[in-house]
């Protein structure tokens, strides 16, 4: 357990025990585990999750490298997923922290080179700096309405929309997903969220 900060980080132990016990970082009532049970506490969340993804980046490059590209456009996916999920943990914006971010934006550029219809990165303005997002485009219709997809707090825009199944594709609709303030690209960028310029994002 880190050094504590605050009186509440002499209580982590609490968390601790919830984690291993539930093998969920939040949503504790939920019955399946997220988590490897190989997770005992909170701080070991970011190290088993950032191995995984690790692992699963090997295996979609050997299948890349043998020519399997629908399996490996899902194994990118997972490993996206995994790092994305492995850095959330880190609350400080450290090595361990940028290495992981960086492996899942490393790993979803894959994803986008594979989809199976036009995914693109794109930088959206706001207040001096960019907000990054992933347009999801509906094939062959390039004029068509938008959904605007806004991840939860414990969410990056690599995690959803599962580019596998598209559901708002299969209504006629684009996606796009971005990072707000204080999330994934956004919250390395140092562009961080206060109390109100999540909603003018």
């Amino acid at each position: 357990m880190r050094t504590p900060r605050l009186q509440r980080d002499r209580q982590q132990w609490i968390f601790d025990y919830v984690v291993q016990e539930t093998g969920r970082v939040f949503h504790w009532d939920e019955e399946n585990r997220e988590l490897p049970k190989s997770v005992k506490s909170h701080g070991q969340i970011s190290k088993h999750l950032g191995r995984m993804g690790q692992r699963l980046e090997r295996v979609a490059a050997e299948e890349e490298a043998a020519g399997h590209t629908a399996t490996a456009f899902e194994l990118y996916y997972r490993a996206s997923a995994t790092f994305a999920l492995a850095q959330h943990p880190v609350l400080e914006t450290n090595d361990e922290k940028r290495y992981l971010h960086g492996r899942c934006l490393a790993t979803y550029d894959k994803v986008i080179a594979f989809a199976p219809y036009p995914l693109e990165r794109v930088e959206v303005p706001f207040e001096g700096e960019t907000i990054q997002c992933n347009f999801h485009m509906l094939p062959g219709r390039p004029k068509a309405p938008v959904v605007i997809y806004v991840p939860g707090c414990d969410m990056t825009k690599e995690i959803f929309p599962d580019p596998r199944v598209i559901h708002a594709h299969h209504r006629g609709m684009h996606v796009i997903c971005m990072d707000g303030p204080g999330q994934g690209t956004s919250n390395l960028r140092g562009l961080k969220l206060t109390h109100d310029n999540y909603a003018r994002a």
